[in-house]
Formats: C-alpha cells, structure tokens, sequence
C-alpha cells in the first residue's frame, strides 16, 4: 500500500515561517478597516438619521411573495421613523449612507427583506426565511419576527392583516 500522506517541502514551511507577520499584519489591516468602516456607518447614522427621528433601515423589493403583506402589516406602522429602501429599484440608485448601512448590515444571503434598528447599535431582523416558510404555509416564524421586530422599535405588533 502507499502511503497517501505527501511532506510538504521544507522551504514552503519556511516560507510561510518568514511570511507570517506579513499575513498576520494583513489581516489586521483588514479587520481594523472592518471595524472603522463599522464605526463610521454608525456615527452617520447617528448624525443625520436620528436628528430626523429616523432610526430604522427597511430593505425590502416588488417580490409578489411579500410585497402586499409588507405595505399592509409593516410599512405603514414603520414609514415614518423608517429609511426605506427598494431593492428592485437598486439600478436607479444605490449609492449614499442608506445604501453604505444596508451594504454594511445585509451581508449577502437572505437580505431582502431585512430591518436594522439603531438603539443605539444596529439590530438586524432578516425576514427572507420567515416569508418563505409563510410562503408553504407556516406562519408562526413571520409572525415570531414581526412582533420581535415592532418590540424593538417600542410598537406593539398591530393586528396582522392575511396581505
């Protein structure tokens, strides 16, 4: 039988040896960008969306699977304290601070429909996955996610509507 374990050459083990500060100094550029781009998210959040009592970010798109439960059970409890953007209006614009704050907090799986409440930090409420169980008939998850969504924004969950 042969041996399946291959040695690695002895100068790649140095060469990572010698290289390592470099990587390690590489990674935490990276995460100090992270966080100063983190910080300076909130700070302009802080300073122009708060002054203007708004203190919540809602993505959300023309999906057919919510678009009517949204404007009839969310949005309008929400629009007057919300940022709101539209994600299937996103080749019209998407640049400026709502955009940067949903870049920032949206990641990039199961991003739309997605809140993020600052009080004072960002929270995130990510809705994707409730609206699909919703979508084959299990509701108690979207129903889970709205009430702890309006508790942290201080508004007691309305009466859901069928959308």
């Amino acid at each position: 039988m042969a041996d399946s374990t291959r040695s690695i050459p002895w100068w790649v083990v140095a060469l990572l040896i010698l290289a390592s500060p470099l990587i390690l100094a590489v990674v935490l550029l990276l995460l100090a960008a992270r966080l100063a781009a983190g910080a300076l998210v909130h700070v302009a959040v802080w300073l122009w969306w708060w002054p203007q009592g708004r203190d919540v970010l809602f993505v959300y798109s023309d999906s057919p699977v919510w678009r009517d439960y949204l404007e009839v059970n969310i949005l309008p409890n929400i629009r007057q304290r919300a940022i709101l953007l539209n994600w299937s209006e996103r080749s019209k614009r998407s640049s400026g601070l709502a955009w940067a704050v949903f870049r920032h907090f949206g990641g990039r799986k199961e991003f739309c429909p997605l809140a993020v409440v600052f009080r004072p930090f960002g929270q995130v409420f990510r809705f994707w996955q409730p609206f699909r169980d919703w979508k084959h008939g299990r509701g108690s998850l979207l129903e889970q996610t709205q009430t702890e969504f309006f508790q942290a924004i201080g508004i007691q969950s309305p009466k859901r509507n069928s959308g």
